[in-house]
């Protein structure tokens, strides 16, 4: 199992640093929330939780997964 931040410049995506677990190369929301994006993160836990973000993103349809971090972000960030 590699490990995203060993072999890489990037650490951690949010989701795996909220959840305190490992981020491999397989890591299913690294794509969707990289470590650069942690702000917009925090602030979508905020308004939604991470239990709620991650079974968006499990049950969003795949063609449309990459929009919902997106909308997630731009709400929270119309709410700061």
């Amino acid at each position: 199992m590699e490990v995203l931040g060993t072999n890489t410049k990037h650490g951690r995506c949010s989701v795996c640093k909220e959840k305190n677990k490992i981020c491999t190369r397989k890591c299913e929301f690294a794509e969707y929330f990289p470590d650069e994006v942690q702000d917009d993160y925090e602030a979508a836990t905020k308004l939604c939780g991470t239990p709620n973000i991650i079974r968006m993103m499990k049950l969003a349809p795949h063609e449309q997964k990459h929009l919902l971090p997106s909308s997630i972000q731009r709400r929270c960030r119309m709410d700061r």
